[in-house]
């Protein structure tokens, strides 16, 4: 005898996670399969959310969009799940030069820019903590998802009703019927993959130009009570009790989820440029990032197979644009709504 249910999703990461969540908060029965692997990127991220990025400090792509929706949905989730895990924080990015100086002294008066700008700093401001004898910019509306902490509580909210399977969905026994698909006893009206980078081992989704990236991070003990997220060549993200997250690395050639000598030396080296208080290395790790060859994430549906779709791809932003692309893809499938171009996977047919 068949269950009948309406989304089966593949993936309990930060993708998966959000979107199942979404769905039931619409009323739609959901059944989530997902592997454990400890290398997943949702699992060891440091979680940070940050409006204006990159070494030429420009806003990140579709930050008005974004911007406030997902603080919106994980205070929201916060209540529902019983946990803490979103945590605003100031961040603050040293300038390299006083050409930087000027350029984000500029940028203070553009409506765009202006309101993710918390102050300018045009002369040292936190010289006992990081080296920035231009100065630096304070950034507002930032700070970081405690993911492994989010993940772990959704993943308690799903077993507790039902709607998990710990395990391995093999994609070559879906069957696929008119209007639906089917895995061994659940039929379902759609199947949505969220499962990170695997994606390149999908019958389904061949033609998808995935780029997976490797990032190690360290875990360190700095102690310096101060609470605010520290970039510039590294971030610098204190997580309380004396300890910080440093990352990361960006590695696409070797995609062994395993820590390296070569990627250690990097953090360091770049840690070593920014911060002015000693530290002591407690901890190094790695994860593979579900990067894509554009940098924009694949959201929608199968060319041939209108029930088998997709959101993967989210990079280092899933954080953000998990919140967003899932309620595009729900109103998709509603019919009340388009998928954005930029990210409708239909890009690389």
């Amino acid at each position: 005898m068949s269950t009948r249910i309406d989304i089966i999703i593949v993936g309990q990461g930060v993708a998966g996670s959000v979107l199942a969540c979404k769905l039931i908060e619409r009323g739609k029965s959901v059944l989530v399969y997902d592997q454990r692997d400890e290398n997943k990127s949702s699992i060891v991220a440091a979680g940070i959310f940050n409006p204006i990025t990159g070494r030429n400090m420009i806003k990140t792509w579709k930050a008005d969009k974004l911007w406030p929706g997902f603080i919106d949905f994980y205070r929201s989730m916060e209540i529902k799940l019983s946990a803490k895990f979103l945590h605003p924080l100031d961040h603050y990015r040293p300038f390299r030069t006083t050409a930087d100086v000027n350029d984000m002294s500029g940028k203070t008066s553009e409506p765009g820019y202006s309101k993710f700008i918390k102050e300018v700093h045009s002369s040292p401001s936190f010289r006992d903590i990081v080296q920035d004898p231009y100065g630096g910019v304070s950034l507002d509306q930032s700070g970081w998802v405690n993911l492994p902490v989010f993940l772990e509580a959704t993943r308690k909210y799903l077993l507790e009703s039902e709607s998990l399977i710990q395990g391995f969905l093999d994609p070559t026994k879906l069957e696929i019927k008119p209007g639906e698909v089917q895995y061994e006893k659940y039929v379902a009206g759609k199947i949505i993959y969220c499962d990170g980078w695997s994606p390149r081992d999908n019958p389904f989704f061949q033609f998808l130009p995935f780029r997976p990236v490797k990032g190690e991070l360290l875990k360190i003990k700095w102690d310096l009570k101060d609470n605010r997220i520290y970039n510039r060549g590294v971030f610098v993200l204190p997580r309380g009790n004396g300890e910080a997250i440093v990352g990361s690395t960006y590695e696409n050639s070797d995609l062994r989820p395993v820590v390296t000598e070569k990627g250690k030396k990097y953090l360091i080296k770049k840690l070593t440029e920014l911060l002015v208080q000693p530290f002591e290395i407690i901890d190094h790790y790695a994860g593979l990032r579900p990067s894509t060859l554009d940098r924009r994430p694949f959201v929608g549906f199968h060319p041939k197979h209108e029930t088998i779709g997709m959101l993967n791809g989210l990079g280092t932003k899933g954080v953000t644009l998990a919140p967003y692309f899932a309620d595009e893809l729900i109103s998709f499938i509603e019919g009340s709504g388009e998928i954005d171009k930029e990210a409708d996977l239909k890009r690389y047919l």
